[in-house]
């Protein structure tokens, strides 16, 4: 007997309908899925236009995409729950796209409830500048490694969700945050891959489901150099990454069908269009302009405390536009009165 599950990420959603149980992979690993804002149900009176359907046969064995369905067809034995679970989260992908958002490779932090974002590559020190910051009074993790971007209002970006397990390496955590080794078992192999994963409450982290985006940053975190260094973030290197970075999930670049074996084993394809690309340019335009994407490297602290500085101005910004705002409301009423 065919298994439904429904499945919400933020602002998509998607279908199961399989010959293998999701619910309990689901249950078990709901806190560190990657899927922002996770909400799953068996209940049939939720219903997605996506679906995933997973066929326990050996006949026409394969992964199948047409329109807004996933077929596999694969024996159960060959199989591990996550290699169909995270065929959905393709098709939430796409669902995105048409929705003027996506998934990003980045960091959130809240202050007072204007965002930054936290662009760097694997290793550059998001995830580091993002814990010290939220060890700062009022500001608040709203996402770590993935944020769901809503571009629908150019003039009002969005991260509307976004993973909030943090995934820690001792390596860099003895260098950058070594209050958080007790986190740590003893390395197996060596301190590069031991890691674990966490909650922002095991460290005392408050988090934040969504803000609008003020400020955006790209960090490289170095302890060894003296001095921050600022640059503007408008350069041909910058657009590639974050262009880069904003289409690996629309184009399966950073997905693929595995089986238990982690062999590759179905061609999964892009659903990226001109459309898409058109967007994301003008997202990554806003980034650039509206959002004063600059990249910033330096020591921990020195970073943390610059972008503090920045929140801090955009904070008072904010505080002098509501201020004439409510001013001239006032003006007004009166004026009618």
């Amino acid at each position: 007997m065919k298994k439904f599950l429904y499945v919400r990420s933020a602002n998509s959603d998607v279908e199961y309908i399989s010959d293998m149980n999701l619910q309990p992979f689901f249950e078990k690993n709901k806190n560190f899925l990657e899927f922002p804002g996770l909400f799953f149900t068996d209940s049939e009176k939720y219903q997605s236009e996506y679906k995933v359907y997973y066929n326990n046969t050996v006949e026409n064995k394969g992964i199948f995409f047409e329109n807004n369905e996933c077929i596999i067809n694969y024996p159960i034995e060959e199989l591990n729950e996550s290699s169909i679970v995270y065929m959905g989260y393709v098709m939430i992908e796409k669902q995105r796209a048409e929705k003027h958002s996506l998934t990003s490779h980045s960091a959130c932090v809240d202050y007072n409830g204007l965002g930054a974002i936290i662009f760097g590559k694997e290793g550059s020190g998001k995830t580091t500048t993002a814990i010290k910051l939220c060890e700062i009074k009022d500001f608040s993790l709203v996402s770590n490694d993935l944020s769901i971007i809503d571009y629908s209002d150019p003039k009002n970006i969005k991260v509307i969700e976004g993973t909030k397990y943090i995934f820690l390496r001792k390596e860099s955590i003895k260098r950058n945050l070594p209050q958080l080794l007790n986190m740590f078992g003893e390395d197996k192999v060596d301190s590069w891959l031991n890691k674990v994963k966490i909650l922002p409450e095991q460290i005392n982290i408050k988090s934040k489901k969504s803000t609008q985006l003020k400020r955006a940053f790209i960090v490289h975190i170095d302890n060894t150099q003296r001095e921050i260094r600022i640059n503007n973030g408008d350069t041909m290197v910058n657009k590639l990454y974050l262009n880069e970075n904003f289409h690996r999930y629309i184009r399966n670049a950073c997905t693929t069908f595995m089986n238990k074996n982690f062999e590759m084993s179905g061609f999964v394809p892009s659903f990226d269009t001109n459309k898409y690309y058109t967007e994301r340019m003008h997202l990554i335009k806003s980034i650039l302009k509206d959002l004063k994407l600059e990249y910033v490297s330096g020591n921990i602290q020195d970073v943390s405390n610059y972008i503090q500085q920045e929140m801090e101005k955009e904070t008072i910004k904010a505080n002098k536009i509501n201020f004439n705002l409510k001013t001239n409301h006032s003006i007004n009423n009166e004026k009618i009165i």
